[in-house]
């Protein structure tokens, strides 16, 4: 079933990233699962919010970032431990072995997830899958969804990216515990997104639509309680009724010796 995208931005027709041959090599490697299953709701709203390309540089300029300041570190303990100066090819073999080989293996891998990576809405819930080793789905209801918001570091504003933050009351299903909420609270996010205002707003107006209509069975059910509340006081009558036969009958009872 072909997909609409909320943004073009490296997705297909159907929603769905290009995947390339090596990248496609791996995958089938790894045995990776196919495509995420859709969201609960209806199928024709069922949207697919498409990452920015620009997530996949910030995560691989943060990689090396990181990569860089252990190599700096490791440096500096090395110029107070040894006495003395290092020779030019144990500083490239240590190079390689912190930095070099571990971010050309950390970029790949790091390529692979994002274009694993998916994000879904519909009119009712949504679905994230991330992981590539380790594939995690998250699934949200839209009714138990209590905030949204944007979420943007110091080096997510140089990319232009943001991401979307939701957070549901436990018993939504699925979403991810995070550090400083309350145990009963989940979170769920969309990372990279160059649109992230855009998609905010659609959530919020999903999230109105969803709870809007939530208030009708709450409402049929109030009728119903009230139609059988004088059924309900009736069978309360007869259980009182019957305690007190109960009793009576006890009290006449011989006492026992």
């Amino acid at each position: 079933m072909r997909r609409a995208a909320v943004r073009g931005d490296e997705v297909t027709a159907n929603g769905a990233k290009d995947v390339g041959f090596f990248t496609g090599i791996v995958l089938s490697v790894l045995r990776y699962p196919p495509e995420a299953a859709d969201p609960e709701g209806s199928t024709q709203s069922i949207r697919v919010v498409s990452i920015s390309p620009r997530y996949l540089a910030y995560r691989i300029v943060k990689l090396w970032l990181r990569l860089l300041a252990a190599f700096a570190v490791e440096e500096t303990l090395l110029h107070t431990t040894l006495k003395g100066p290092v020779p030019f090819y144990a500083k490239v073999a240590i190079f390689l072995l912190i930095v070099g080989i571990p971010g050309a293996i950390g970029s790949f891998v790091t390529f692979v997830e994002y274009t694993v990576r998916s994000y879904k809405l519909s009119d009712r819930s949504l679905r994230i899958r991330e992981g590539l080793l380790f594939v995690r789905e998250t699934t949200m209801t839209f009714a138990n969804v209590q905030n949204v918001s944007v979420s943007r570091g110091p080096l997510q504003g140089l990319f232009g990216i943001s991401d979307l933050v939701m957070k549901t009351a436990g018993g939504g299903g699925g979403g991810e515990r995070h550090r400083g909420l309350r145990p009963d609270l989940h979170v769920a996010h969309f990372h990279g997104l160059r649109d992230a205002d855009e998609v905010r707003e659609r959530v919020l107006a999903l999230l109105e639509k969803t709870k809007g209509t939530g208030v009708e069975p709450a409402h049929e059910w109030s009728e119903a309680s009230a139609a059988a509340g004088p059924a309900l006081v009736d069978a309360l009558t007869d259980v009182q009724r019957a305690a007190a036969a109960f009793r009576v009958a006890a009290e006449r009872l011989p006492p026992r010796a």
